[in-house]
């Protein structure tokens, strides 16, 4: 029995907590950016590793001049910048996803 407790902690310890949200919408001024926070709704144990991408149905070829990239990120949740080359303005939606050890 001592085997299985010590084996079923072992497997708590290393277990990955999946976080993942979308912000939609986000404003994107012609050639600036915008900062969006978003709440993991639970608190890692440390950082966890965060990924952003766009989601848009925009089929002007100049949605390329649109980027996000992770600003910061804490326990409980994280900071993307949205970045607009273009000369108009945008509205992309974002997809994001946390992946850490456990929840304090």
């Amino acid at each position: 029995m001592l085997k299985v407790k010590k084996l079923l902690e072992k497997i708590a310890t290393n277990l990955k907590i999946i976080s993942t949200g979308t912000v939609s919408d986000v404003s994107v001024p012609a050639n600036g950016y915008t900062d969006v926070s978003v709440n993991f709704g639970k608190t890692y144990k440390s950082n966890p590793t965060v990924n952003v991408s766009l989601l848009s149905t925009s089929t002007a070829g100049a949605i390329g001049n649109v980027t996000a990239a992770v600003l910061s990120v804490s326990t409980t949740g994280a900071t993307f910048r949205v970045f607009n080359a273009g000369t108009n303005p945008r509205t992309p939606s974002l997809q994001w996803t946390a992946i850490g050890g456990g929840t304090a």
